[in-house]
């Protein structure tokens, strides 16, 4: 949620400072800190191999690789900060069992943790590692002898978002990089988006970065603050458990997990 979050960030760097090479991306090797491992399934190494050998970053990894890579990442502990800051939640699932992943993310102030440093900027990467192999654990629960789950359905709230976010140059560097060396894992993984709560400059940056986001951004509908419009399409795009119902969903709504 985190990477789809921060691609308006992207714009300004692109303009005023062009492509990177990788070679100073903290993201190509993150350094994440470990503790006891609680023992994973191998069902879920093998889903999560499934997906990084077929990605630009991690595509000369072994199975041995990825269990390492995976352990690391569930052992990890988030700074409170950051969980109290960047809170997501698991609402459900959709008719085509892709796991609902929601996230406030107007509300979510990146360039403060930046500005922190380069450590706080590692513990941002480290806490979107663990955000995505907590939704390829949604995605794994639904996988059946007959059927694979491939794909989740995103609710992105742009509600708060300021265009500040995006003149801070060096948090735009820290999302082009993640850009850069992750974007193929959308397309890999979206089934479908719906960003609430837009304005023109989030449109804007996002039609900007098409050519980036390739076929990912055909999977995304944008709305404005209209409520009822964009609670109607979320009505007709999934169950009404899976929707909160401060998003018009029914009021028995439980969330499957919240994180943060």
């Amino acid at each position: 949620m985190v990477l789809v979050s921060i691609f308006p960030l992207l714009i300004i760097l692109h303009l005023v400072l062009g492509q990177r090479d990788n070679s100073d991306n903290i993201l190509a090797n993150p350094q994440i800190s470990t503790s006891d491992n609680e023992k994973l399934s191998m069902e879920l190494y093998a889903k999560a191999h499934s997906y990084l050998s077929l990605s630009r970053a991690f595509k000369n990894y072994t199975l041995e690789d990825t269990i390492s890579l995976v352990n690391q990442v569930s052992s990890w502990k988030a700074p409170q900060e950051l969980q109290e800051k960047f809170p997501y939640y698991h609402a459900g699932y959709d008719e085509y069992d892709r796991p609902v992943w929601i996230a406030e993310v107007g509300k979510f102030d990146i360039p403060r943790q930046i500005r922190k440093g380069p450590e706080m900027a590692n513990n941002i990467t480290q806490y979107l590692f663990q955000a995505v192999l907590r939704i390829g654990e949604s995605v794994l629960a639904k996988d059946t002898p007959t059927k694979e789950v491939r794909e989740i359905f995103g609710i992105l709230d742009w509600e708060g978002f300021e265009f500040a976010q995006i003149l801070h140059i060096p948090t735009v560097r820290f999302a082009l990089n993640l850009l850069q060396t992750y974007y193929d894992f959308l397309d890999l993984g979206l089934g479908h988006a719906v960003m609430i709560n837009t304005n023109h400059v989030t449109k804007v940056l996002f039609e900007t970065i098409q050519p980036a986001l390739g076929e990912s951004f055909r999977k995304i509908e944008f709305f404005k603050s209209d409520k009822a419009e964009w609670m109607a399409a979320l009505q007709k795009l999934l169950p009404s458990n899976a929707i909160p119902p401060w998003y018009g969903g029914s009021s028995d709504f439980k969330p499957v997990q919240v994180f943060g």
